[in-house]
């Protein structure tokens, strides 16, 4: 999805979650799910429901995340396939 996509869902009340790569973010080669909490033109926003705290870190620190557009562009393609998955879940009808 393109940033104006994210942006898109979002507004709508969607809920994004998208497959990223950890290399780039702690030089782990696993795929990883993470909310998509809100984007604008300079930063994609994650929360991390699923991490591996150290002890100086809160619960806060991996709520609202902001990434660098071009950044998440490149950790939301995974291996040499650059697999690239967001689901957008919504309610449509309710």
């Amino acid at each position: 999805m393109t940033p104006a996509q994210l942006q898109e869902h979002i507004q709508n009340g969607d809920v994004l979650i998208s497959l990223i790569s950890t290399w780039r973010l702690n030089r782990n080669k696993a795929p990883h799910w993470v909310i998509i909490t809100a984007a604008d033109q300079r930063f994609v926003y994650l929360t991390d429901p699923d991490h591996d705290r150290d002890e100086w870190q809160s619960e806060t620190d991996y709520i609202d995340v902001p990434v660098e557009v071009n950044e998440f562009l490149a950790i939301a393609a995974f291996g040499r396939s650059r697999l690239k998955s967001t689901l957008a879940l919504s309610r449509r009808g309710a």
